[in-house]
């Protein structure tokens, strides 16, 4: 009966991974951002035409890669549109009634331990239902950033490319 708790903290753990993977998105949103900031800078610049058509095809993958990661950071954040259903535990005072009526019921011992077991199962089943609907976000988070990746990388090699091509005509 002790290990309640066990039951407990993985339920707790859950919902608070809920909440990273909620504010997780802040930072690839900045990245994507700034990818797009790096790309219109460039083109606002004279590309010389040496690099011109690399320099498009580039920013062509790096805005492929870019709607990857946006479709997998909205799967992630919120399913969507149609947000992801995490499951709770009963209200207390709902607790409180099926406590009150086993007790009316059984000696105290057994309602006792019936209670535990109803508190397990309530917090095996809303922890296992998070856990699928948390792992599900993570993949699709994890495949986001590796989109973003991708991305950068190109981003980062335009910009050198840029920046090459800027010193050697000059």
């Amino acid at each position: 009966m002790e290990n309640i708790e066990l039951y407990k903290e993985f339920y707790f753990r859950e919902i608070d991974r809920r909440y990273e993977l909620d504010n997780s998105i802040n930072i690839p949103i900045l990245i994507i951002s700034g990818i797009v900031s790096i790309h219109v800078f460039l083109y606002s610049q004279e590309i010389p035409s040496s690099i011109l058509l690399a320099s498009k095809i580039l920013t062509f993958l790096c805005f492929g890669f870019g709607i990857f990661s946006f479709y997998y950071l909205l799967k992630s954040f919120s399913n969507f549109f149609r947000n992801h259903t995490y499951r709770e535990l009963a209200s207390m005072n709902s607790f409180l009634k099926y406590e009150n009526s086993l007790l009316e019921k059984h000696e105290t011992i057994t309602a006792k331990k019936e209670f535990d077991d109803y508190l397990k199962k309530e917090f095996a089943e809303c922890n296992e239902h998070n856990y699928k609907i948390n792992i599900g976000r993570m993949e699709n988070l994890a495949k986001a950033k590796s989109g973003i990746f991708y991305s950068l990388s190109l981003t980062l090699f335009s910009a050198i490319t840029y920046i090459i091509s800027i010193i050697i005509t000059q």
